[in-house]
């Protein structure tokens, strides 16, 4: 919490200029800095201090946190309040799509390269898999296929073990359904074989 250099907190900076304040799963604070914590935020949020609002993130409910002594009372009403649940990655599958062309398209663009392409295989897979780390996982997984792949072509055996194995589809699902997606790119195409294999992002 000190900057180490006027020996004043980040935190009290802060609140002499009022704003929104973020924190990101405030329960992995140690223990031992846990009622520091508490109490900056009760200093910060006097009275007769500027407009300040909190937002905390949490990836598990703070009262459950609160149950198993991961967290402090006197710091959990500190941060409890309105409470909004956003929907797990495994809860809203049909978006998993759109959220790896986000993930491979921004970080294409921070490498300054191509975007990664993932054969219809390894989407089922994606979509099989129970995601505990929600988006941040999926980020991770963007950035590490991205840093080890030679062709930018992600099949299954480029996935990590957790998602390709347990969990995953049939093999015979599989190839139903890798089935599927290519006479259905060969309807969109006309016929054209070079251009559905582009769009699948497979050999010809």
């Amino acid at each position: 919490l000190r900057s180490g250099v006027s020996g004043e907190t980040d935190f009290t900076r802060f609140g002499q200029i009022g704003g929104t304040l973020v924190l990101d799963e405030p329960a992995e604070t140690p223990a031992s800095v846990q009622p520091l914590l508490a109490q900056t935020l009760a200093q910060l949020f006097r009275e007769e201090g500027p407009p300040l609002q909190l937002i905390t993130l949490s990836s598990r409910p703070l009262s459950d946190l609160l149950a198993t002594n991961a967290l402090r009372a006197d710091l959990y009403f500190r941060l409890v309040g309105a409470t909004v649940r956003l929907p797990t990655l495994a809860e809203c599958r049909a978006d998993l799509t759109a959220y790896v062309r986000h993930f491979t398209e921004r970080y294409a663009a921070w490498r300054q390269g191509k975007a990664l392409r993932f054969t219809p295989a390894a989407m089922l897979h994606l979509q099989s898999y129970h995601w505990p780390g929600n988006l941040r996982e999926l980020r991770n997984l963007i950035e590490t296929v991205s840093a080890t792949s030679f062709s930018g072509l992600i099949d299954v055996p480029d996935l990590p073990p957790a998602m390709r194995g347990a969990g995953a589809p049939r093999e015979e699902t599989l190839r139903d359904r890798e089935r599927a997606e290519i006479l259905n790119a060969v309807a969109a195409t006309s016929g054209n074989m070079t251009e559905t294999a582009r769009r699948l992002g497979i050999s010809r």
